[in-house]
Order: structure tokens, then sequence, then C-alpha cells
């Protein structure tokens, strides 16, 4: 029968009995007929940042047309600023012979505990905190916090009000 042919030829899983039936009645004059499949690899989850604060680009004007003036945001020490949610590790698969087929895990994501940030870690996630309170300076693939405010040129209406809880320097 065709299901020892299998066996003999170490096919094992997947076999799709309705196929076998249908290729029985038909014959083999059928074209090709799939008769079993293995089971694929699921790559796993890839990491994902939430940050919980907002990025430069995001800050608004509150008039319309009027480019945004430079706007900062503080913390507080201890406050959360982003959560990393691990990578997962996908799930495995199986070939027609029984044989599993490696999953590839999920993509990670870069992301640096910077100046005065704290990392904490978790089974499935990471939790990045203020180690003081501050200024945010968010980079590509990092958050500082920063306990003095620099502002590289004179204080007008262009640079807005400053509030800061800390040291202000003015170049």
């Amino acid at each position: 029968s065709v299901l020892s042919m299998l066996s003999e030829r170490g096919v094992t899983s997947g076999i799709d009995k309705k196929a076998l039936v249908q290729l029985a009645r038909n014959g083999v004059e059928q074209p090709e007929t799939v008769i079993a499949r293995g089971i694929p690899a699921v790559k796993g989850k890839s990491a994902e940042m939430l940050l919980c604060f907002r990025q430069p680009h995001e800050w608004q004007t509150d008039r319309e047309n009027e480019p945004a003036k430079p706007q900062y945001q503080y913390v507080k020490k201890n406050e959360l600023l982003a959560v990393k949610l691990r990578a997962t590790p996908g799930t495995a698969g199986c070939d027609v012979y029984g044989l599993p087929v490696e999953a590839a895990p999920g993509d990670d994501v870069k992301f640096i505990p910077g100046k005065n940030v704290q990392q904490r870690f978790y089974p499935d996630k990471m939790e990045y905190s203020a180690l003081c309170d501050g200024l945010i300076r968010p980079g590509e693939d990092r958050v500082d916090i920063e306990s003095l405010f620099i502002v590289d040129s004179d204080v007008d209406e262009d640079t807005g009000n400053i509030e800061f809880p800390g040291n202000i320097l003015i170049k």
C-alpha cells in the first residue's frame, strides 16, 4: 500500500489521508498530488519599544502654520521612560520525516540605557526609568536624563519659557 511505501521512505508526519484516498480512486494518472506536508516553523515576534514620553517630532505649537518653539520634557526620579518587550523565540515546525524544523527568533531592538537611566530586567520585558529629576534627551537608540539644562543661545521669545527643577546654564 501507499502508506507502507511512505513509511519505508521515512515519511511519517503530515500525511494527507484524504489525498491518498483521492489518488487511489483516480489512479496515478492524476497530476502531482501533495500527500504529505510538514509543519512550517513560525518566526518569533520581534522586540518592541514602548516610549513613555513624546518624541521631539511630536511636539506641537499652539498656533497653526507657526513653527514649534523648542519644548522640553522633564521627568521625576524613578519615572518610567520606556519599556522594551522582549523578542519571542518562535515556534519550531516539523518536516514530513518527523524531524524538527528550527524556528528563527524575533528580531531584537537595540536600546541602551543612557546617562541617569536605570534598566530593570523582567522575564518578558525590560523597563527603563529615570535615576534623577531632569530633562529627557532622546537619541536614536537611547535616552539620557540631564540634571543640568544647557541653553546654547540667549534666552528670549524664541526659547520660550524655561521651567526646570535643576540648574540652568546659559551659554
